[in-house]
């Protein structure tokens, strides 16, 4: 939570030191918001997102040893996950994002399970 604060922090204080004689072009840069929302209920749950640019994920895990990666650092839209882990040492990875993952939803209700997607 505090590493999370500190990032949505430090995109505050740049663009409040934004003025008006800097001029940015929307063509080569574009401020948007990122969104992650995260509920783990049980124990050593663990998500990693590492993504350049916005971001919207819904995560939920329930259970316990869940694992759940998404890496992104070529796409700049927004990915719009809804992702469930329900049970036990479930694992999903998600490397890359193209248009046929976009807006999707992922459950997955099981025990010692492992999805992996790679999108290239």
């Amino acid at each position: 939570t505090y590493v999370i604060n500190q990032y949505f922090q430090s995109n505050k204080e740049f663009s409040s030191k934004l003025t008006d004689t800097q001029t940015l072009s929307t063509n080569s840069f574009q401020v948007q918001s990122n969104i992650v929302s995260l509920n783990q209920i049980g124990n050593n749950n663990e998500i990693d997102i590492k993504q350049k640019g916005a971001d919207s994920q819904k995560i939920n895990q329930i259970g316990n040893n869940n694992y759940y990666i998404f890496i992104n650092y070529y796409n700049s839209t927004p990915s719009n996950f809804n992702i469930i882990q329900q049970g036990n040492s479930n694992n999903l990875q998600i490397y890359g994002e193209n248009s046929i993952i976009k807006n999707i939803g992922i459950i997955q209700k099981s025990d010692f399970n492992t999805l992996i997607i790679k999108n290239y």
